[in-house]
């Protein structure tokens, strides 16, 4: 028998124990040495511009992570509250999540051990966080079905097992993406410059209606369909920052643009 929405709750309540820091830590392994990430960003961002092939200005690309309690608290947010009328995040197995600008891949890491989703999509243009990214999926794939905690890997609606969520990761820019079949997704967008923003709001406005796209710094704006419906500030690469949730809408669901 189906179970009921508050038994829905305590199940994720209950995936948001702790144990999930466990899976992450073991996965992750020497990957979290500080600044690993952001050495190898900054001299790929250095090199190319050097050689003028730099695909976008250098602080726009300046190396950012999200940390794990700020991601589950988020996706917990989801899950509890805001997914309910859409159906996101309500079910084992189901649902994909993106992150643009996913680095070496930790926060796709974080979404894989907080909720089981079918799929974790990571898109990386900066080739070495990429090749950093690459090893990541291949200590998941080998330590995923005995890592992730128990409630992870099977549903308490009948006891079947749930398949791990696929981890992928893409070495490309997120301009032009289409997030179509992402039912979350992430951007820490902090340190981009305006045109850097832009080519993620751009991406981000594909989400089909009922998605949601968690940012970071930049809220989205209603002109592109979305409807803020949770800011918070949390703890992001040891400092405090606004988090934002917001819910995709059909065209002209929220009514005209100002002035229209």
């Amino acid at each position: 028998m189906p179970i009921t929405a508050e038994q829905r709750r305590q199940l994720n309540r209950k995936r948001r124990d702790g144990r999930a820091a466990e899976a992450y830590a073991a996965i992750l392994g020497d990957l979290d040495a500080p600044m690993l990430g952001a050495c190898i960003s900054l001299k790929e961002r250095e090199d190319t511009k050097k050689a003028g092939t730099m695909a976008a200005p250098a602080d726009a690309l300046r190396y950012t992570e999200c940390s794990l309690p700020a991601l589950q608290r988020t996706l917990g947010k989801i899950q509890d509250k805001y997914g309910e009328g859409s159906g996101k995040l309500q079910e084992d197995g189901e649902g994909v999540f993106y992150d643009l600008g996913s680095g070496l891949g930790k926060a796709c890491l974080q979404a894989a051990v907080c909720y089981p989703f079918e799929a974790v999509v990571g898109i990386e243009v900066l080739e070495g966080l990429h090749t950093m990214a690459l090893e990541l999926k291949q200590r998941y794939d080998d330590k995923a079905p005995e890592a992730l905690p128990p409630s992870q890997r099977r549903s308490e609606d009948d006891g079947r097992p749930i398949d791990v969520p696929e981890l992928e990761f893409r070495h490309t820019s997120f301009a032009g993406a289409d997030l179509g079949e992402a039912d979350v997704a992430f951007c820490h967008c902090a340190a981009f410059d305006k045109h850097t923003l832009k080519e993620a709001q751009a991406a981000l406005a594909t989400l089909r209606p009922g998605a949601f796209a968690v940012t970071v710094t930049h809220e989205l704006p209603e002109r592109l369909d979305f409807e803020t419906v949770d800011s918070e500030i949390l703890e992001l690469d040891g400092c405090r920052t606004l988090v934002f949730i917001s819910k995709k809408h059909p065209p002209g669901a929220l009514g005209p643009p100002p002035g229209g």
